[in-house]
């Protein structure tokens, strides 16, 4: 599997756009795909930090808490409440109703919102208390 050999920083670099692109989705109207990427950025982080402290290839999950857990880091309640309400919000949400995986998605604009700024409010965590110097996380422009 190709993503077995992806850095910490490639890692890293996959989360921001993703958040990027989860705030411009959430823009254009598309909240549940908003929420997916959002999702999506987390995980990314948490694999960039998984790779980046531990040397372990990070495992395919989609499970935020698993991959938190696999950091080694201390995580403050807030932030273990907030990636478990992220936690079923993963790329499942987008299924067809019919599918396996069904899940309910986001109804209104403003919870979409709350994930969407969850999403955020974690990458920004993980990059100011967890990544340390493991992982060039630079600030492009475009990333605020």
């Amino acid at each position: 599997m190709p993503h077995r050999r992806l850095s910490p920083s490639e890692w890293w670099e996959q989360s921001r756009r993703d958040l990027r692109a989860a705030e411009h989705l959430l823009q254009g109207g598309f909240e549940p795909q908003a929420v997916a990427f959002a999702h999506l950025a987390v995980e990314k982080a948490l694999k960039a930090v998984v790779r980046g402290l531990t040397g372990e290839t990070p495992p395919v999950t989609h499970n935020l808490i698993e991959l938190a857990r696999r950091t080694g880091a201390e995580w403050p309640a807030e932030m273990v409440n907030t990636l478990d309400s992220l936690s079923g919000l993963d790329i499942s949400l987008l299924y067809e109703p019919g599918a396996l995986f069904r899940r309910r998605l986001p109804d209104r604009d403003a919870d979409a919102r709350q994930a969407v700024a969850d999403g955020r409010a974690v990458v920004d965590w993980i990059r100011h208390h967890v990544l340390l110097d493991t992982v060039d996380t630079d600030e492009s422009p475009g990333y605020s």
